[in-house]
């Protein structure tokens, strides 16, 4: 698939945004505040510098699988829709829906390579590695292949 990932690379440098750090592992579990606190978002160690569309794979496909539903869920949509509103002004004329499903289909990939590290430095660690995790890094990079951007829910 190199030719194919090449050019979903050249479109996300096509749309004219600069790439930017993604956690790349934001979840409700790595975000700490409450109703009189500020939000703080912790558990850095899987970012990466990446297209900021790329940010939200996780997200919408956390949110996605905790609630079942598929990519025209307008809950998702809603989600989506209010990320890409800050971004009108900075790409004019781009089809930002188009290229935040394109980014997180590239984003997946980083997923992977995150999993496969974390099952590496297990296994070189010593440790027993889960079955579940030791799957991951396939797993993830197998999602690649669906027409889903966000993979299966």
């Amino acid at each position: 698939m190199s030719p194919t990932v090449a050019a979903w690379c050249d479109e996300l440098a096509a749309s004219g945004l600069p790439a930017s750090l993604d956690h790349n592992d934001l979840h409700f579990h790595n975000v700490l505040g409450g109703d009189d606190e500020p939000t703080r978002f912790y558990d850095w160690g899987d970012s990466v510098v990446a297209h900021p569309f790329a940010a939200m794979y996780v997200p919408l496909a956390f949110v996605r699988h905790t609630l079942g539903v598929d990519d025209d869920d307008p809950t998702l949509h809603r989600l989506r829709d209010a990320y890409l509103a800050e971004f009108r002004d900075l790409a004019p004329g781009v089809d930002l829906v188009t290229t935040l499903e394109r980014a997180c289909h590239v984003a997946k990939i980083a997923r992977a390579l995150t999993w496969e590290r974390a099952v590496r430095t297990t296994r070189d660690d010593g440790s027993a590695v889960d079955a579940a995790w030791a799957a991951a890094p396939h797993e993830t990079l197998v999602m690649v292949l669906q027409p889903s951007y966000l993979g299966d829910p």
